[in-house]
């Protein structure tokens, strides 16, 4: 998909958690969005979406590590089930760091949509948590209270 896409998506759906969102949700979205900028910011240069990936990237890695590591505290923490996915969806995106520092001979393509495809679902899942929570905090209200969300 185009990159332009995934920003879109996620600055829109970080924004609607942030609004929407308990503090989880926050802190995951914002997370989010901290990541992927870093991991922009740090990425080896390349010419296109996917030669850069001839090589494990090392610092969209270490970025990639941390931020499943701050998903797995809050999925441990948290009384929902919503951030044991985004947990398990991202530790996919780690995983294939893995398996291109074991096969080298990994397609750099390959590696590159295997590190960036898991963002998309994660983002979908945040988003359907923000959603739910929304509508959890609207049917808990008063009657005539609904006004303020």
């Amino acid at each position: 998909m185009a990159p332009s896409l995934f920003w879109i998506l996620l600055f829109g759906i970080a924004a609607y958690a942030i609004v929407r969102g308990d503090r989880e949700l926050r802190t995951v979205s914002v997370a989010c969005v901290v990541a992927t900028v870093l991991s922009h910011l740090i990425r080896s240069p390349m010419n296109d979406a996917y030669s850069g990936y001839r090589h494990v990237e090392i610092g969209v890695m270490a970025v990639d590590v941390a931020l499943f590591a701050l998903f797995l505290v809050i999925a441990l923490r948290s009384s929902r089930f919503w951030p044991l996915w985004v947990a398990g969806l991202h530790m996919v995106t780690v995983i294939s760091h893995s398996v291109k520092a074991l096969r080298i001979d990994l397609m750099p393509s390959a590696y590159a949509i295997a590190a960036q495809f898991w963002g998309y679902p994660v983002l979908i899942v945040i988003a359907v948590a923000a959603f739910r929570h929304g509508r959890r905090c609207a049917h808990s209200l008063p009657p005539g209270d609904h006004a303020i969300l």
